[in-house]
Formats: structure tokens, C-alpha cells, sequence
């Protein structure tokens, strides 16, 4: 319930980040959901079971925009960015598992309502 009123409250967005060289490695997926005492996984378990229930829908091609998630892109990114930075000033041989041209690269998803979930959340939630 948490889960969907954070998305009801305003639609969501679940990043998908990793490392792109020839190939794309996925590091961790984070969301812009905040619920107290939910981790990512526990926050991605509810997506995937709201999602499965009909009440929300993943866009890969949409997701809304605002500065505080952009903000929290940044910072979701910062430590890959650091990791990568420190890659490169390690001996070869463990750079090997993570070559020097890597980049940390985001993919977006946006977490929205169905139509079914507006009408859920109307009688459910209200």
C-alpha cells in the first residue's frame, strides 16, 4: 500500500544502472520511491507485484522529469562513478575485470497508474 501511494502521490521512476564498455554489465537498480523501513529490493518486489496486479505499468520509453529526480540520479550514480574512476589507477590484471573505457550508464523506467489502479486506489485508499 505504501508502494502505490508513493506512486499515486506521483508517478515514479526505476533507474537501472551499470557499466557500458563493448557490452552493458548491470550494477544495481535503484528507485526514486522512498518508503521507511523498505530497501530497493523490498521497493522492487512491490513494483513487480503491483505491476503483475495491473495497478501500475513500466514505460521504458517515458518517465516523468523533475530536478529532485535528476538530483537523486546523480547521487544514485556518484559511487559507480567514483568505483570507475578507481578502476583505472589499479593494476592492470584487476582492471581486466572492468576495463579503463567503462562507463556508468543509466536506463529509466517510468512507474506509473493504470487505469485499473486509479480506480483501485479511488475505492481502496479513499
Amino acid at each position: 500500500a505504501k508502494v502505490l501511494t508513493s506512486v499515486a502521490e506521483r508517478s515514479q521512476i526505476r533507474f537501472r544502472i551499470g557499466a557500458r564498455t563493448d557490452s552493458w554489465q548491470q550494477l544495481e537498480t535503484a528507485y526514486t520511491i522512498e518508503v521507511e523501513g523498505l530497501d530497493w529490493l523490498a521497493i522492487g518486489n512491490n513494483v513487480t507485484n503491483l505491476a503483475r496486479l495491473g495497478l501500475i505499468e513500466l514505460r521504458e520509453f517515458e518517465w516523468p522529469h523533475n530536478e529532485k529526480f535528476t538530483a537523486r540520479e546523480r547521487a544514485i550514480c556518484a559511487p559507480y562513478e567514483e568505483m570507475l574512476r578507481g578502476v583505472r589507477s589499479v593494476p592492470k590484471d584487476l582492471a581486466a575485470l572492468l576495463p579503463s573505457d567503462a562507463k556508468v550508464e543509466v536506463t529509466r523506467t517510468g512507474i506509473y497508474r493504470t487505469e485499473f489502479g486509479i480506480a483501485f486506489w479511488n475505492v481502496a485508499m479513499n
